[in-house]
């Protein structure tokens, strides 16, 4: 069997630069059977001499929890946008659609508008852009529901609230407009409705990825987000107005819809979300 030398040369024993010092024992080396336990000896028998102003500076400190910590949460923001700019031509259609039905009560299309006509990969385009909404409103939920956000879970969890809030919406306006309204009226109100969600889905990009990015500006991002989804809920609130109203009559109705669907419905979702985030870890 090999042995190990127990006499190595100490090149560094005169420490002049504060540059760690080794001092290894002979007999401790000279005892070992093996070349493991030679090593094993030898590294014990290691005195490490710190260098000179290696306490000075400033301590490091691990980084506090984050949803941006996640291997999957930016991907999964960032693969909306890009998969929409792909299809750049068609996302740029169904946009003017989209700004179209926002506002207008057009009552039937017009022939000669090639605008109107639905193109081949608008309705996948369509999806992918109120999953875009429900992405993006749902972290911007989770970061104002939650004091401190540090679970890219809490923020999956939020995007299943603002898609269940969304199927919920679209199933009760569908539900009103076939019962208090005609075909194209229904088709115009949910269009509306579309068309809203979409378009915020898209200006809530900017705004997210920055609160994500500088937390401590978080509660100026915040207010642009609600200024932003408090325009696309008048809009499209005002649209239902001019579509269903017809007498002074109609302003009850108004009324109790505003309450059922605008109202208690956002109060529920609001409450749950303050209350349920915070305790996902």
């Amino acid at each position: 069997m090999n042995q190990i030398d127990p006499w190595i040369i100490d090149s560094i024993a005169v420490d002049t630069t504060g540059s760690p010092r080794y001092v290894y024992d002979p007999q401790a080396c000279s005892r070992a059977d093996s070349i493991a336990e030679a090593k094993a000896a030898a590294l014990s028998a290691v005195e490490s001499v710190r260098p000179r102003g290696s306490e000075e500076g400033i301590a490091g400190r691990p980084m506090p929890p984050s949803p941006l910590s996640s291997e999957w949460l930016l991907p999964a923001l960032m693969a909306l946008p890009v998969l929409l700019a792909i299809e750049a031509a068609t996302v740029g259609r169904v946009l003017r659609r989209y700004v179209s039905d926002l506002w207008s009560t057009r009552r039937r299309p017009n022939v000669f508008d090639s605008s109107e006509a639905p193109s081949a990969g608008a309705l996948p385009v369509g999806i992918a852009m109120a999953l875009q909404y429900v992405a993006y409103g749902g972290v911007a939920l989770y970061y104002a529901a939650v004091p401190e956000p540090c679970s890219a879970t809490g923020v999956a969890v939020a995007c299943g609230i603002v898609a269940a809030y969304y199927l919920f919406l679209l199933a009760a306006y569908s539900l009103t407009g076939y019962v208090f309204g005609d075909t194209e009226q229904l088709r115009r109100w949910i269009s509306g409705f579309v068309a809203s969600r979409s378009l915020l889905g898209v200006g809530l990009i900017v705004p997210v990825m920055a609160m994500m990015q500088f937390l401590q500006w978080r509660s100026v991002f915040l207010t642009v987000i609600l200024i932003l989804y408090l325009a696309a809920r008048l809009i499209f609130i005002a649209k239902g107005i001019r579509i269903f109203y017809h007498k002074t009559g109609s302003l009850l109705y108004f009324i109790l819809y505003l309450c059922t669907l605008e109202i208690i419905p956002l109060s529920a979702v609001a409450t749950f979300s303050v209350r349920y985030l915070p305790t996902i870890g």
